[in-house]
């Protein structure tokens, strides 16, 4: 068995976030010689970027040195097939690139993709690429739902204040 892990999965893990406990599993297992645990660059790509942004060059640079420790093999080509099946996934479903790609290795490998980004639960059904949840899928936001919630939530509160405002001098005015 081969597992291949997306950036949140290696996220969880190393966060102890929800699920950390389904990625030790699997790291045990491969300790023991009873599966294989790989990492295509551009997943990890995101996982170091994104440690890098957060938290600085030193801890960056311990994931990836978590990485070796657990032997997660690094797959840093792109074969033909994975080429292919890769570019079919992002022309065919909404996901990331790096998503594409690692789903693609996994299914050049006759692996399994390790995720929990929601993002994937329709290519699961469409691509028969076997998918571990390590937990619930987790849907992306849609980022124009988002930035309209934020709008009507301040607009909300200048409603709110301008209200307030007008109660005030209201009371002011019947002081008078």
């Amino acid at each position: 068995m081969t597992y291949v892990l997306d950036a949140c999965a290696l996220l969880a893990f190393l966060n102890d976030e929800p699920g950390a406990e389904r990625i030790e599993t699997i790291f045990n297992q491969s300790v023991a010689g009873e599966c294989a645990v790989s990492m295509h660059i551009n997943n990890l790509l995101e996982v170091f970027y994104g440690q890098l942004r957060k938290r600085g060059l030193e801890i960056a640079t311990i994931v990836l040195a978590a990485v070796d420790a657990y032997s997660i093999t690094i797959i840093d080509t792109i074969s033909d097939p994975v080429f292919h099946k890769a570019a079919h996934i992002k022309a065919t479903y909404k996901c990331s690139l790096a998503d594409a790609i690692g789903l693609a290795t996994a299914f050049d490998l006759s692996g399994t993709f390790v995720t929990s980004d929601g993002e994937i639960k329709p290519i699961e059904a469409g691509e028969l690429i076997s998918i571990l949840w390590f937990r619930p899928p987790e849907p992306k936001k849609d980022k124009k739902k988002a930035d309209l919630q934020t709008v009507i939530a301040e607009r909300d509160r200048a409603v709110h204040a301008l209200a307030e405002a007008n109660r005030r001098i209201a009371e002011l005015e019947i002081k008078k």
